[in-house]
């Protein structure tokens, strides 16, 4: 049983290891960096996988323990736990497999069938080897990293910062090489603070448990909400912006479904949304012509590449529609269906962030 939470505890504190050092080194976007968390990954997978063939030892029940209660306290092997996507993960994993075998360029498809399996390991990491305690600590360091990182991006923005590695140099992009990515990763953080702040601490008798302590930690999450959201706005990321708006919107419909919130909160969140679209829109240049821009994307630039590229990309699709051309080699394969128009760009995928 000792051994069994020594192996837990170094699982945890290799995953907390991981939710920081990734964010922090541009993003885990260099190749050293996502070569060193893989690594990490695949020891984390040795040594859950370690415990489980070593935890063989025969244990008694006392009475009046339950199986949970006995799996908890380690007098039961815990045994692998099924999820709802088991299945279309891994056919997922299965198509990959296929799809390398038929690569066109072997070399690229190995490191993203490895990029694949060190995604799916975590996942197993954390459903089998989490418990509640550890969850709520990752939740608070998440939370932590999110503030942390847009004050960072602030003081870069505001306090001239060292930020040579931001592409493009004009958007805020904190610990990160693009302000797409760094609103990527807000985008995931800002509905975790939400949940975090509306939910209800009840005891048995469906009162709160400290209401001092709970009023403290929902003003800290207000605070932190604040300073997440201006980042996330001042980041510029359109995309975002969008995709974090209707995240939201499901989010609050679901929490007013689920009695978490009431009807009028709803309402609010629209007028919030809209009175914050009439501030951009009215007093700040830049981001107001970034807002614009989403109501006229023909007109933009970027817009016309990434329609070239995904013409090019149907192209592929039409002659490799049964075996494809390996996973991780559309930069190589999009080569010869390049439109015209795109000779110059080179796309990684065929997708933006």
């Amino acid at each position: 049983m000792v051994k069994n939470k020594l192996y837990d505890y170094l699982i945890f504190f290799g995953i907390c290891t991981l939710l920081v050092i990734a964010p922090l080194v541009r993003g885990a976007k260099p190749l050293w960096v996502m070569t060193i968390i893989e690594i990490e990954i695949f020891s984390l997978v040795f040594i859950w996988l370690w415990k489980i063939n070593n935890n063989r030892s025969k244990y008694y029940l006392t009475k009046g323990d339950s199986h949970a209660r006995a799996t908890e306290k380690g007098l039961i092997k815990r045994k692998f736990i099924r999820t709802p996507i088991d299945l279309p993960l891994w056919l997922f994993v299965f198509l990959g497999v296929f799809s390398c075998s038929m690569s066109i360029y072997l070399y690229a498809s190995m490191l993203a069938m490895f990029r694949l399996f060190a995604v799916v390991g975590l996942y197993y990491l954390v459903v089998n080897n989490l418990s509640k305690k550890f969850i709520s600590y990752i939740v608070v360091l998440l939370i932590t990293m999110g503030v942390a990182l847009s004050l960072i991006g602030f003081a870069q923005l505001f306090c001239d910062l060292k930020h040579e590695w931001w592409y493009p140099r004009a958007f805020m992009a904190s610990t990160f090489i693009n302000h797409n990515h760094f609103s990527g990763y807000l985008e995931l953080i800002i509905p975790l603070t939400i949940g975090v702040f509306v939910m209800k601490r009840r005891d048995s008798s469906h009162r709160y448990v400290n209401d001092r302590a709970l009023f403290f930690l929902r003003c800290i999450l207000a605070l932190s909400l604040l300073v997440m959201v201006c980042a996330f706005v001042i980041a510029q990321s359109r995309g975002a912006w969008v995709c974090l708006t209707v995240s939201i919107l499901i989010m609050n419909i679901i929490l007013v479904r689920r009695r978490f919130l009431k009807k009028i909160s709803f309402l609010i969140f629209v007028f919030i949304v809209a009175v914050g679209v009439l501030f951009i829109l009215g007093d700040n240049d830049t981001l107001s012509q970034r807002m614009e821009s989403l109501s006229k994307v023909e007109e933009e630039g970027t817009f016309n590449v990434r329609l070239e590229i995904w013409k090019g990309t149907v192209e592929i699709i039409k002659d490799n529609i049964w075996k494809g051309t390996g996973i991780g080699t559309f930069a190589w394969s999009f080569a010869q269906y390049r439109p015209i128009k795109v000779l110059g760009k080179r796309a990684f995928y065929s997708h933006n962030d």
